[in-house]
């Protein structure tokens, strides 16, 4: 407990020391992202899922003394280190991809209030600030609940449940060392529980809901047709490619046929981890 509380209250944030957890955060995870062993693993969830940047954004706001400097500098460390794990994925981007850092830059913007709020819930508790608690350990309840459903389904089963696991202790940690007493433990723990167990039933009940899209070989106009719609939806976008719904497990094809009768063909699967892979005949 002392551990914990040393690194939620015993850290005086300054701001060179933000800037450059900023950074090695930042460098460190599109490293991660790059390295061939870890491809696979829960190690890489760094950069696909939020559950250890909610950890480093609670690190940042218990350690402040104000709203307002945990607002600033929660933001700040945001507006570093999502940049710069793209940048050191340059040599695979080739460039940088702001169709996936737009989705980042919009949580950069709600981390300055999302963070002056954190602050004022750590510093002054209270059923307000317990609710308050409650939004980031509801998430993390939810992507938790992704991961034991993975799990679950037998899919990279070990790798998933040490995921999940780091999820549901954030919420053990936050709720015990983050709060002050035991109502607001009761509030904070009991909808994380709620939220828990809502999401579990809803994954598992709901199929898995990953999206992808893939450019087509000959681009044009198509008519789409799926062998199995309970594995898969597919429309063509605007931009010409297909795009792909999973709202089931297993493998199907994908048909496109063109004005002129022709047809390009594609065996698609969604595996048990949710992730959907795509062959053209």
């Amino acid at each position: 407990m002392n551990a914990l509380n040393k690194v939620f209250f015993g850290i005086k944030p300054t701001w060179p020391k933000i800037i450059i957890f900023a950074i090695i955060t930042g460098v460190a995870t599109g490293l991660i992202m790059m390295a061939p062993p870890l491809e696979g693993t829960f190690v890489r969830n760094i950069g696909e899922t939020a559950e250890a940047w909610i950890l480093f954004a609670l690190i940042i706001c218990a350690n402040c003394e104000k709203p307002l400097e945990a607002a600033l500098k929660t933001f700040i460390f945001f507006l570093i280190s999502q940049p710069l794990v793209y940048l050191t994925m340059w040599p695979v981007y080739q460039g940088f991809p702001w169709h996936y850092y737009y989705y980042w830059f919009i949580a950069t913007i709600v981390c300055f209030p999302a963070g002056a709020a954190a602050n004022y819930a750590i510093k002054h508790g209270g059923i307000v600030g317990a609710i308050i608690l409650a939004i980031p350990c509801a998430l993390l309840a939810y992507m938790g609940a992704g991961f034991a459903e993975t799990a679950l389904r037998g899919a990279r089963g070990l790798d998933q449940l040490i995921a999940a696991a780091f999820c549901f202790a954030q919420i053990v940690v936050y709720v015990v060392v983050l709060e002050r007493g035991a109502r607001d433990r009761a509030i904070t723990g009991g909808l994380a529980v709620v939220a828990a167990i809502v999401c579990l039933v809803v994954t598992l009940v709901g199929g898995p809901g990953s999206t992808a899209s893939y450019p087509v070989s000959t681009p044009g106009d198509y008519t789409v047709s799926v062998a199995d719609q309970s594995i898969v939806e597919a429309q063509m976008t605007t931009d010409s490619d297909l795009q792909i719904n999973a709202k089931g497990y297993g493998s199907t094809t994908i048909t496109l046929t063109a004005a002129d009768g022709t047809t390009i063909t594609y065996d698609v699967t969604v595996a048990n981890d949710g992730l959907i892979s795509l062959t053209e005949r």
